[in-house]
């Protein structure tokens, strides 16, 4: 049907361009004294070649810092479109809520997204910050 062929050429849009999605950068805007209740808001500038911002599923994934500096228990928490800057990165803004003391760590991850393929975990197309 119409709805297959849309998809089959996104797929190939993404697959033809995900060699090229990369974070410029990745900003918190303060990590050292958030109190208990508080957020810290996070901004992620992605190099995205041709894709759209609806191509783009952006995410935080954070967790308590163990021992060995790994993240461990963590949660995946969306992140939202803002913006593209004039040189054509996209700009995602999210938060990290602060529900308890102890170190927590994060990072970054962008997936393809599709509204026809709700986990659209399409093998080895994850980007890491």
């Amino acid at each position: 049907g119409k709805r297959a062929r849309a998809l089959a050429r996104w797929r190939t849009k993404v697959r033809r361009a995900w060699p090229s999605v990369r974070f410029v950068a990745v900003e918190a805007d303060r990590t050292d004294a958030v109190r208990v209740g508080e957020s810290v808001a996070v901004t992620a500038r992605i190099a995205a070649d041709k894709l759209a911002p609806g191509d783009l599923c952006v995410q935080i994934y954070t967790g308590r810092l163990d021992d060995h500096q790994e993240i461990g228990g963590a949660s995946i928490l969306p992140m939202a479109y803002r913006e593209t800057t004039a040189d054509g990165t996209l700009v995602f803004g999210g938060a990290i809520p602060c529900a308890d003391s102890g170190l927590r760590g994060f990072t970054v991850r962008v997936l393809p997204y599709h509204p026809d393929l709700p986990a659209a975990l399409i093998p080895g197309l994850i980007c890491w910050a």
